[in-house]
């Protein structure tokens, strides 16, 4: 793998950590009461919303590299 790039599985990968540490273990039950029956595809369409951020996130920050991190 070529340095700088982010392989499918990084990317996997960082979109379950988001789901997993802002959604299940933060804001499950608020979930549940709002959107109900619905909450799975909640959760889906959340982790493609995360899919996308970790995506963006990893190619701005292949074309703006800092020392700086993500600040």
């Amino acid at each position: 793998m070529s340095q700088g790039k982010l392989s499918f599985w990084q990317a996997v990968a960082m979109a379950v950590g988001t789901m997993i540490g802002a959604s299940i273990f933060s804001i499950f039950g608020e979930g549940v009461k709002i959107a109900g029956n619905g909450l799975p595809i909640a959760f889906f369409l959340s982790g493609l919303y995360a899919l996308m951020v970790a995506y963006s996130y990893a190619h701005f920050g292949r074309k703006l590299v800092s020392n700086a991190g993500p600040i």
